[in-house]
């Protein structure tokens, strides 16, 4: 038992540090200075597990290596770039890179699911706990917590005339506790789990507002039903949800027309933006429209940057990218924001081929009966269907989390079957 709680501690703490459970809060400051602590001692215990490997001539899963090696390469070659193209100091761009340590952290995870020290229903448990808690805990302060915020817009949340009150909390759970919740709906079919698929669906519509999040997961949830239901069902199910979805909407333009008037004009103007490619009245979209000509006029200035990237300045130099292009933030962009910082290298090596892994994962594991491991591998169609594709370069622990349970759960089943099999024999 102590075994156990040590365990559910030690992952309780790396999720929430991994995964800056704490950005954007009054908490920031504090734990970001424990989290640099933590990575130490995280990327410390990696290096002396392939040590040890090496060392017992053991082979490392190639997948997950492949990503242990990447945390040492991607910071260095980064660091190279920014001295090139900006003049940074090699050490400030190494430190600007530090969250790729990161992946040691989802490393550990695999390491503890591998060696049995923690068992897939018990990470479960902490999943479901944790997507419960984040609900109860975002509900309760768009509730009851005012926003606030200095001169420089730096506080706690903020309001916004699109989309009203936001708080910028980290959401990983709240889109496993949708996914989590439906398959669970759509196995056991109980009126508990339709609350509880309703509750985080309206989480996302009603205070996230997000138009991508929004329609990703609905499209997550359509592929679910689709692939374990049949088209013909998923058609029925969907001209009746849109049955009554449209008598909702009668209601609510009764009772709250600015509402949803609100919600309809945020949408268009989005489909608007990114069909036409003009400047429009919502400032989201305009930010992201003049960063992507920011970094289309500097590779057209310097196209050799296009190989490896411009890098990423430290906000401790110069006063960060403010410096040379004023507002400026890659992540914004998504896929082209990743191009402009690590270049065709990171094309390659941070999307493509981690996509294919992705891909070719989910394909064996198919046909696998057990309603988290089918949460987990949706959580990575969630990737694959975010039209940002922002995930691998500025988020890339939740891309390896899922990835490398599914890993360790392949990883066991196959030793599993193995020993089965030369038992019979």
């Amino acid at each position: 038992m102590k075994k156990i709680k040590v365990a559910y501690i030690y992952i309780l703490v790396l999720l929430f540090l991994s995964l800056k459970m704490y950005q954007s809060t009054p908490l920031e400051p504090i734990f970001t200075v424990v989290q640099s602590v933590f990575l130490v001692c995280t990327l410390a215990f990696v290096i002396v597990y392939y040590v040890h490997l090496f060392v017992n001539r053991s082979v490392a899963q190639n997948c997950v290596a492949y990503f242990a090696v990447l945390m040492f390469i991607i910071p260095v070659i980064s660091a190279f770039s920014t001295k090139i193209n900006f003049g940074q100091p090699l050490l400030l761009g190494l430190l600007s890179e530090r969250n790729w340590f990161v992946i040691s952290a989802a490393l550990s995870i695999y390491y503890l699911l591998i060696t049995k020290r923690i068992k897939f229903y018990e990470l479960e448990n902490i999943f479901v706990f944790i997507a419960v808690a984040s609900l109860i805990i975002y509900c309760s302060f768009y509730f009851f917590v005012e926003p606030w915020a200095n001169d420089d817009g730096v506080g706690f949340g903020k309001i916004t005339e699109s989309r009203g009150v936001r708080f910028h909390f980290v959401e990983f759970f709240i889109k496993f506790g949708l996914i989590y919740f439906f398959i669970k709906l759509f196995t056991f079919k109980k009126f508990s789990y339709l609350c509880l698929t309703l509750l985080f669906l309206s989480y996302i519509v009603f205070l996230n507002g997000g138009r991508t999040y929004l329609i990703v997961s609905l499209l997550v949830m359509a592929c679910y039903f689709i692939f374990n239901a049949g088209l013909n069902r998923f058609i029925f199910y969907a001209l009746v949800s849109s049955t009554v979805l449209a008598f909702s909407m009668s209601l609510f333009l009764l009772l709250m027309p600015d509402l949803l008037l609100s919600k309809v004009s945020f949408f268009a103007e989005m489909f608007n933006t990114v069909f036409s490619g003009k400047e429009g009245s919502d400032m989201s979209s305009n930010a992201r429209i003049w960063t992507a000509n920011t970094v289309i006029d500097y590779f057209t200035a310097n196209p050799y940057a296009m190989l490896f990237g411009a890098g990423n300045v430290s906000n401790q130099f110069n006063d960060g990218w403010s410096t040379y292009f004023s507002y400026f933030y890659p992540s914004d962009i998504g896929w082209l924001g990743g191009f402009f910082q690590y270049g065709l290298f990171g094309i390659i090596f941070l999307w493509a081929y981690p996509t294919f892994m992705v891909l070719k994962l989910l394909h064996k594991t198919m046909k696998i009966d057990n309603d988290f491991i089918n949460a987990i591998r949706y959580m990575l169609v969630f990737v694959l269907l975010t039209p940002q594709q922002s995930v691998p370069f500025f988020q890339i622990f939740t891309l390896l989390l899922p990835l490398f349970i599914l890993f360790a759960f392949v990883e066991n089943n196959e030793k599993e079957n193995h020993v089965v099999c030369t038992t019979k024999s």
